[in-house]
């Protein structure tokens, strides 16, 4: 009998360890992608960005031979004097571009005041060509009404 409860305990043991491991696999079947995605970003580190050697001047398009050059706003100069020749070139080039938009936003007005005052003399053309036919209208209205007026007396005429 001791055997027998012995054996009991070891085929539910074997059962349950059966279980486990079932409901074990179905979830690794499903994490399997997630794994594999980790995996392969974990394996794969970012690559670095190289550094690049300037090899131009910004300015004067010389190469650069020695491993001094100076670096101002993002760009590559040979000498500070190739900087400031930059800086003054691009500071006209701003104050032209600056120039040429406010040249255009003038113009742009202009046209808008033009067009607004043509668009008010046609509107005020049309009030008064409305106005001249109301006009006419009431004079040919007032002409073929019958008139009750007395004649005036004219002295020219030898009726009397």
């Amino acid at each position: 009998m001791a055997e027998e409860i012995k054996n009991e305990p070891e085929e539910n043991k074997d059962e349950k360890k059966e279980e486990q491991k079932a409901a074990e696999v179905q979830p690794k079947k499903e994490d399997e992608p997630k794994a594999a995605e980790k995996k392969d970003a974990a394996a794969k580190p970012e690559p670095k960005p190289e550094k690049v050697r300037p090899t131009n001047c910004v300015a004067c398009n010389k190469q650069f031979r020695y491993k001094h050059w100076f670096y101002r706003n993002g760009k590559y100069f040979c000498t500070k004097r190739c900087w400031k020749k930059f800086e003054a070139e691009s500071a006209a080039k701003e104050a032209e571009e600056k120039e040429a938009a406010a040249k255009k936003a003038a113009e742009e007005k202009a046209a808008a005041e033009k067009a607004a005052a043509e668009k008010a003399a046609a509107e005020k053309a049309a009030q008064e060509k409305q106005s001249t036919e109301q006009d006419a209208a009431a004079d040919t209205d007032t002409a073929a009404q019958p008139q009750d007026k007395e004649p005036t007396e004219n002295t020219d005429s030898p009726s009397q």
